[in-house]
């Protein structure tokens, strides 16, 4: 997994390219989705999901915006958990979902 920070005054954002799988479906999307009980109980995270053009198909790009406070948490973990656990029901059907 690839990361990307972008750090402004009020804000942290990261965004997370998982190499280990490739998309294949008919168009690039954003599905925006929230997460509840991330980085902990009560708290709830905005999150996005984008695929990213590659040769041959797409591959995911988790992006999420956070307060500064928030960075000592470990995002990367709970990004390849998200994509893990919710990459095929974000999709849903018209996508297909393969190792690489």
């Amino acid at each position: 997994m690839y990361i990307i920070s972008d750090l402004s005054p009020s804000s942290y954002t990261l965004s997370f390219i998982w190499y280990g799988v490739k998309i294949q479906g008919e168009k690039e999307t954003a599905i925006e989705f929230t997460v509840d009980n991330i980085p902990w109980v009560g708290r709830k995270t905005k999150f996005v999901l984008v695929l990213f053009p590659t040769e041959g198909g797409y591959l995911p790009l988790l992006r999420v915006e956070i307060p500064p406070g928030d960075a000592m948490f470990h995002w990367d973990r709970i990004a390849y958990a998200i994509l893990q656990e919710r990459l095929h029901d974000l999709l849903g059907d018209g996508y297909i979902v393969s190792q690489i």
